[in-house]
């Protein structure tokens, strides 16, 4: 099977470490192989929250673009991730995908200081 190269980025703003953590726990699960940064603690950008714990996630997986897709946002919603909470400024678990083989999205994130930081320790 084709591995494909992945790269995500994992915030939280609401039980931080614990959310983060069993997010990474499941992603996990749909990578063939992954390596996770450090956390870092960010003030949010565009919204009145609390401070985000950010890491980087990276790695290889079997998973064509969409079905990974579909796995993350099934992964956000088993980590209480609600539309309710988050027009609130809760922010359980947001998982966004930075990377896709050599397809880049998200890309106002790219420039953000702690994305460029993270991926010096995931890029080898």
């Amino acid at each position: 099977m084709e591995q494909h190269h992945v790269i995500l980025s994992l915030g939280s703003n609401t039980g931080r470490i614990t959310n983060l953590s069993t997010a990474v726990e499941e992603l996990k699960k749909v990578f063939t192989s992954s390596r996770v940064t450090r956390i870092l603690l960010t003030e949010p950008v565009g919204i009145e929250c609390p401070w985000f714990a950010n890491q980087l996630m990276a790695g290889n997986t079997t998973m064509e673009l969409q079905d990974f897709l579909e796995a993350v946002k099934h992964i956000e919603k088993n980590c209480g991730r609600n539309e309710r909470e988050r027009k609130r400024g809760i922010i359980r678990i947001d998982i966004d995908m930075l990377q896709y083989d050599n397809e880049r999205m998200h890309l106002a994130d790219w420039s953000r200081p702690y994305i460029q930081a993270l991926l010096k320790e995931i890029v080898t």
